[in-house]
């Protein structure tokens, strides 16, 4: 019996491992029922001592799937318990990259200050660790903070100390995502040429490497840029791509994001009402970030409808649910 015990905990272990690592592979496959199961699984497998780093693994992989799929509440919770675990294990590196999403998370939900505060803050343990995947994060999340001030030439620099890491490592991804959101900084400044030099070298990137959700950012990107230079059928294309992607990809976040601008769109077709509904239904869902309930209401203010038309547009926006209101794009564009 003996013996029997002695072998059960480095099985029961191994088990836990590999149920981790299938995982990570349904995660990268956007199977998130079954990473939700898989993770599940392992941490019944984890025992409270050995099995410390494995279940903050699961807790680590539950947060994004919760975080993709709006569920803020819940994805931070998982946070706060992977970062338990990884403490308790003394694991410093998956330390500082809890707190980066963490501040990621703040950042989404609109506490700005506190999303700065912990960037600023894991700079100094990612230097010790030569974390330098952590540093470029770090460096990309402080530059969404100096946007937020509209503070661009910082914004621009914090960018390319990101790009020129992920350069150095061979990030290709990152590369992506980073030269797109160094096209949003040259967008706001109006300098629309070099914006779109920047979003057309994401988007190629993301095509190359099959990232579908960094294509629906450049698209929405894109399709905000052609709104602004008047372009209107250019722009209804791109959104159009960028919705149906975020969509196929149950990316519940981006969806929002896309309908937000999308409603814009149908306010200068003259459907304001649609719009106005599409605009309401996008503040007031759960998982709308920060940034796209900010926009929503700037857009809504500037319509500035009468309280008649707000009050039955009202009603109607609240008997909304997603699929409907994908339903409703999906008419406009077709």
């Amino acid at each position: 019996m003996k013996l029997q015990a002695e072998l059960a905990e480095p099985e029961y272990a191994e088990q836990a491992f590999i149920q981790v690592r299938l995982a990570h592979l349904a995660y990268a496959r956007g199977e998130y029922a079954a990473v939700q199961s898989l993770c599940q699984k392992a941490m019944t497998l984890c025992d409270a001592q050995t099995g410390l780093s494995q279940a903050a693994s699961c807790h680590l992989l539950l947060a994004r799937v919760t975080s993709y799929t709006g569920k803020r509440g819940q994805a931070k919770e998982h946070l706060l318990e992977a970062l338990n675990g990884y403490r308790t294990c003394g694991d410093r590196q998956n330390i500082a990259h809890i707190r980066h999403q963490l501040g990621v998370l703040l950042e989404k939900s609109g506490d700005l200050a506190g999303a700065e505060k912990l960037f600023r803050e894991n700079l100094p343990l990612l230097r010790q660790l030569n974390d330098w995947r952590g540093l470029a994060r770090a460096y990309s999340g402080l530059a969404n903070m100096a946007a937020w001030r509209e503070a661009w030439p910082e914004a621009i620099r914090y960018y390319e100390d990101a790009l020129s890491i992920y350069q150095e490592i061979g990030e290709e991804l990152q590369i992506g995502v980073t030269l797109g959101n160094l096209g949003t900084i040259y967008h706001a400044m109006g300098a629309y040429d070099q914006a779109q030099r920047l979003y057309e070298a994401s988007l190629a990137l993301s095509h190359r490497l099959d990232d579908r959700l960094g294509e629906t950012y450049t698209l929405l990107n894109l399709g905000e840029m052609a709104f602004d230079r008047k372009e209107w059928a250019q722009s209804g294309l791109y959104l159009q791509q960028a919705l149906e992607t975020a969509v196929a990809l149950e990316a519940v976040g981006r969806t929002l994001n896309v309908m937000g601008m999308l409603a814009r769109t149908l306010a200068y077709a003259e459907d304001r009402e649609m719009a106005l509904a599409l605009l309401l239904f996008v503040t007031q869902h759960p998982a709308c970030s920060y940034a796209t309930r900010e926009q929503a209401v700037e857009t809504l203010a500037a319509l500035q409808e009468d309280e008649l038309l707000l009050a039955a547009v009202e009603e109607r926006a609240r008997g909304l649910d997603l699929d409907t209101a994908v339903a409703w794009c999906a008419a406009f564009f077709s």
